[in-house]
C-alpha cells in the first residue's frame, strides 16, 4: 500500500523528515516498507560473517563454517545454475573446498544492512596447491544475502561465491 492505495509494481512515497514508506510487489508476495534513511547502514569494512567464514575455513572447522548457513539456505556453484540447498548439502559442498587445504581471505567490498537483513559483496582469494604441488589461486567476487538470528549470529540465506563476476558468454 502506498499512501493508502494498492500498487501493482514498486512504489515509494517520500514523506517529510527523510522517512520513506511504500511497498514492493513481487508476484503474489506484497512487502510493505516503512523505513527511514537512519535504518539503512552502508559499510565498507570487514563484515562479521566474512570474518567468521575466513576463520572457520583457515582453522579447518567444517562444523563452524556450515553453521554460518541457515538450515534452509542456498549455496550456488560457479555457473549459478546448480545449488546446494539446505545446510546438509551445503556442508558437503564446503567440505570439498576444505579438502584443498588452502588459505582463504575475504575482503568485504560492501555490506548494506537494514535491521537483521544484509546484502554483502566480497572479494575472495583462496591460495592452495594442486595435486602436483603447484601453487594455485582462486579469485572470485561474491554476493550474499544474510540474516541475523535471535542469537545475534549472522548466517547466509543465499550465497553465490561467483555472483559478482562479469557474465561469461556460454559457448
Amino acid at each position: 500500500m502506498v499512501s493508502g492505495r494498492l500498487v501493482k509494481s514498486a512504489g515509494i512515497n517520500k514523506k517529510p523528515h527523510g522517512t520513506t514508506s511504500g511497498s514492493v510487489a513481487f508476484g503474489q508476495c506484497f512487502v510493505a516498507m516503512n523505513t527511514t534513511r537512519d535504518d539503512l547502514n552502508f559499510s565498507f569494512v570487514q563484515h562479521p560473517l566474512h570474518a567468521d567464514s575466513v576463520t572457520a575455513y583457515n582453522s579447518r572447522d567444517l562444523d563452524r563454517w556450515a553453521d554460518l548457513y541457515h538450515q534452509e539456505s542456498v549455496l550456488l556453484d560457479s555457473s549459478g545454475k546448480q545449488a546446494a540447498v539446505g545446510r546438509k548439502e551445503i556442508r558437503s559442498a564446503l567440505e570439498r573446498f576444505l579438502a584443498l587445504n588452502g588459505k582463504m581471505q575475504i575482503q568485504t567490498v560492501y555490506a548494506i544492512q537494514y535491521g537483521d537483513l544484509t546484502v554483502l559483496r566480497g572479494a575472495i582469494e583462496l591460495d592452495y596447491q594442486d595435486q602436483a604441488g603447484t601453487p594455485q589461486k582462486m579469485v572470485t567476487e561474491s554476493i550474499e544475502i544474510a540474516t541475523r538470528g535471535s542469537d545475534g549470529i549472522w548466517r547466509f540465506k543465499m550465497d553465490h561465491p561467483f555472483g559478482a563476476l562479469p557474465k561469461i558468454a556460454e559457448i
